[in-house]
């Protein structure tokens, strides 16, 4: 399909095609499209970092050496922020990839009476919060 946007090559390491390819793959998209997307979503924070480029280029050595000691913490912050988003999304990917039969994590080691076992002479748990007299006024 012709069109008047503008075009780019880009050289990739191999490794980063793949995934390229595979996350567009997974969404439906081409992987012009999914570039294309992704550099939208990066846009505002490319706009700002071209201004602070700017203005970096044109600033006394003085207030650069300032502010490089508020960029390495806001880095440092952001990279925090980051590896804590990706466990949760590790934790999510592994929640979802587990095997239906597998309890969900917060029924682990919870059983349910079977015939061949006897009923303990419990009258209730704290979990059902059916206390029955045991300890409770």
């Amino acid at each position: 399909m012709a069109t008047n946007k503008p075009r780019i090559t880009l050289t990739l390491e191999p490794e980063n095609y793949e995934l390229i390819v595979a996350v567009a793959k997974a969404q439906d998209l081409t992987p012009s499209k999914f570039i294309n997307g992704l550099l939208f979503e990066l846009s505002p924070g490319l706009n700002n970092m071209l201004t602070l480029i700017g203005a970096a280029k044109n600033a006394p050595k003085e207030v650069l050496e300032e502010y490089a000691g508020i960029v390495d913490n806001e880095i440092t912050r952001a990279a925090d922020y980051l590896r804590a988003n990706q466990n949760q999304v590790d934790w999510l990917a592994d929640s979802i990839g587990r095997r239906v039969s597998q309890p969900p994590y917060i029924n682990k080691g919870v059983r349910s009476k079977t015939a061949n076992r006897k009923s303990s002479n419990h009258k209730g748990s704290v979990v059902s919060g059916h206390f029955k007299g045991k300890g409770v006024k």
